[in-house]
């Protein structure tokens, strides 16, 4: 009787825990005539460190062709993501790191378009000064992105490769930091394609509250990512990606140091005969979920606690699309745990009913 207690008592704590582990869903009060069916792939990605710079080199570009396939036959790709803190250590300069692909089913893939990455570079560079702040060159990334939507491609997600070069000598007297390669997937179409679509890079500044404490300081963001998405599809874009164009571009917002700003890139996507016409095509939706690492320092890995598949899938029911996952700064720990706490931003989009 004991044990029958027990065990109900345990899946009680699951259930409430799966509840608090994400924000409240939108309810529908009219039900959305075209629900999307979500698949999920994880890809293991191996990164190697080398040298005394320690650069960093990935096998990532050998998965994309897996990708593909699955798109030839009938998915369509919509997110490929780093899953933050899943790694383990496969080697003394090597390690493991955990990725998900995300996909629609859809017929228009195998006969229309076909999945192409192209490979940019950004560089950050320190602005000497007195907050020594961190900024980015994303010119080539963003002119490769209006050559290839000039083709008919459309934007799917960036995703970094996890390849980083340390800069020259030279390179660092003159401020630079390097610099890390991005991977833009596209897809692209097999025949002429009968739309094409214009994108827009918006740099906006994602600012956060540092909140200091024993035995670890708390930051919590403080910047609205609904308002802001919210006022690009009231002018009819489509939110595509969110990228962070470097993680380590935070900067001290006053002197007391209690605020801090990182620059974060929105691309977003209309079509190019619609580029005059501001009507609102699609509705927004923001989900907060707490991604829950536990590290195993004897075993060299780190793994993830639940997953946010069932969110998306449940979004799915109601027509809404994934646009994006972003990592925020916000985190949680308990004193003497192996347990991390991360939240992720899970973006969603759906075509408004007329």
């Amino acid at each position: 009787m004991g044990g029958a207690q027990s065990t109900r008592r345990e899946r009680n704590t699951e259930n409430v825990e799966e509840q608090t582990r994400h924000s409240q869903l939108p309810v529908s009060s009219v039900k959305y005539p075209w629900p999307l069916e979500y698949t999920f792939t994880d890809v293991s990605v191996k990164v190697s460190v080398s040298g005394l710079a320690c650069e960093t080199s990935s096998d990532i570009a050998t998965h994309y062709q897996a990708l593909s396939q699955q798109c030839q036959q009938g998915f369509n790709l919509i997110q490929f993501f780093q899953i933050p803190g899943v790694i383990s250590q496969s080697g003394v300069q090597s390690f493991n790191h955990q990725f998900q692909a995300i996909f629609t089913t859809s017929s228009d893939c195998v006969h229309h378009s076909k999945l192409e990455v192209v490979r940019s570079t950004v560089e950050p560079r320190v602005l000497r000064g007195i907050s020594n702040e961190l900024v980015t060159d994303m010119a080539q990334l963003i002119q490769q992105v209006k050559d290839m939507s000039s083709r008919g491609g459309r934007l799917v997600c960036l995703e970094s490769s996890l390849s980083t070069k340390s800069p020259s000598f030279l390179g660092s007297l003159q401020g630079k930091a390097g610099s890390a390669d991005v991977d833009l997937l596209f897809q692209m179409p097999v025949q002429s394609p009968s739309t094409l679509y214009t994108y827009q890079a918006v740099n906006i500044p994602i600012v956060s509250k540092v909140k200091q404490g024993f035995p670890a300081g708390k930051i919590q963001t403080e910047s609205n990512f609904n308002e802001q998405l919210q006022s690009f599809l009231s002018e009819g874009w489509k939110l595509v990606d969110i990228f962070y164009d470097s993680e380590f571009s935070m900067k001290a917002i006053g002197r007391s140091r209690s605020r801090v700003s990182q620059n974060s890139v929105w691309f977003f996507e209309k079509e190019l005969n619609r580029i005059n016409d501001n009507t609102p095509q699609y509705e927004g939706a923001v989900i907060e979920y707490w991604h829950t690492v536990k590290y195993r320092s004897l075993k060299g890995r780190a793994t993830a606690e639940g997953s946010w598949n069932d969110v998306v899938v449940e979004m799915g029911q109601q027509g809404w699309e994934l646009a994006c996952l972003v990592k925020l700064r916000d985190q949680t720990s308990q004193p003497f745990s192996s347990k991390l706490k991360m939240k992720i931003l899970l973006i969603f989009q759906r075509k408004l009913l007329r």
